[in-house]
């Protein structure tokens, strides 16, 4: 590795502060979308059967809505994902990326295996941990079963 990398704290930092703000404007973005796609005929439903204001937004939008909200939540995790690694491969002196390189430049095929294998395995799990939970918040919707890996 070169000397004018820098430090792996100062790479994660970046990273961090990238991934939440990409997480927090994806999500709030379709959560927006998601509110305001919302099917009229639901809001009328809700109003003849006496909801208003919070009642409303509680019982019609807000359902309404999350399908999006799981969707920026799981897409900005993804990204998140990525966002790391690539904080690592450009700068760090340890963790994946670093061993990603140094296997790479080593010629060692196990080191770099290891250093995809592992972000994929973390990544899959923590996807399939937030589409168990959407699908348990979900499970009200009506949508053709797809049978999902």
């Amino acid at each position: 590795m070169s000397e004018a990398s820098i430090p792996a704290s100062a790479a994660i930092a970046a990273s961090s502060r990238f991934d939440r703000r990409g997480l927090i404007r994806r999500t709030e973005g379709l959560l927006v979308t998601g509110l305001q796609n919302v099917d009229r005929k639901l809001a009328e439903v809700g109003g003849i059967d006496g909801l208003t204001g919070y009642r409303l937004i509680a019982r019609i939008f807000l359902p309404a809505a999350l399908p999006n909200l799981f969707t920026g939540l799981r897409t900005g995790l993804s990204l998140s994902w990525m966002f790391l690694v690539a904080a690592e491969l450009i700068a760090a002196r340890r963790g994946l990326g670093y061993l990603l390189t140094d296997g790479r430049e080593s010629g060692r095929a196990d080191l770099v295996i290891v250093a995809i294998v592992i972000p994929a395995l973390l990544g899959k799990t923590s996807d399939s941990l937030l589409r168990r939970r959407e699908d348990r918040l979900l499970g009200w919707r009506d949508v053709a079963a797809i049978r999902r890996s």
